[in-house]
């Protein structure tokens, strides 16, 4: 038994259990004291060579962040959120490659523990819940469509008048003055003393 766990538990790169790492002794800064963008978290993953073992890790970069920036504990993340941000990404590469893997983590309800996952299981409508949400986001989508719409009639609209009240505007004014010229010809007929008042 002892000569299995040593075959087994050897570090070298033929099993796939222990890789050794280079050690190097450079320590660097992560994040600064303003926390850290989606862009830096992209950069410490292919620096920490996972884009080697995960090409794609960096396709979930930005869900991660997002939702690592929701659940902050402090005003600005953190360098354990960026422990955190490179975990969970690495969490959705290895459960995109091990759909069994995937479909545990949904029946043991675990979905939105890991940051940024898409299941398919929870988003293909088994959830009750989860359909009523996509049929609300749809239906807002179109009330959306339709709100900007209106919003760009109503601005050519508001153009066509403006448009229309510069060419009209030398007739409106010969219009006021032409009334002004009628109300001032009535006033001065009311104000001239009648002949019947003279006799």
């Amino acid at each position: 038994m002892i000569s299995a766990l040593k075959k087994t538990f050897k570090l070298n790169y033929t099993t796939p259990y222990f890789v050794p790492t280079p050690d190097e002794g450079i320590v660097k800064r992560v994040a600064n004291f303003r926390g850290f963008t989606v862009r830096i978290l992209k950069n410490e993953l292919a620096d920490l060579g996972l884009t080697t073992k995960f090409p794609e890790i960096q396709n979930y970069a930005e869900a991660v962040y997002f939702d690592v920036m929701e659940r902050k504990k402090e005003r600005y993340l953190r360098t354990c959120d960026l422990f955190d941000a490179v975990e969970h990404c690495q969490l959705n590469c290895t459960l995109e490659r091990l759909p069994i893997l995937k479909k545990f983590v949904h029946n043991q309800k675990g979905c939105h523990r890991v940051y940024g996952l898409e299941c398919e299981y929870c988003d293909g409508g088994e959830n009750p819940e989860t359909q009523k949400l996509l049929v609300l986001k749809k239906e807002l989508a179109e009330l959306q469509k339709a709100h900007d719409k209106i919003c760009k009639e109503y601005r050519q609209k508001s153009r066509e008048i403006q448009e229309l009240e510069k060419e009209n505007e030398p007739v409106v004014k010969r219009m006021k003055l032409d009334d002004s010229y009628e109300l001032s010809i009535d006033d001065e007929e009311r104000n001239a003393p009648s002949t019947s008042n003279l006799s």
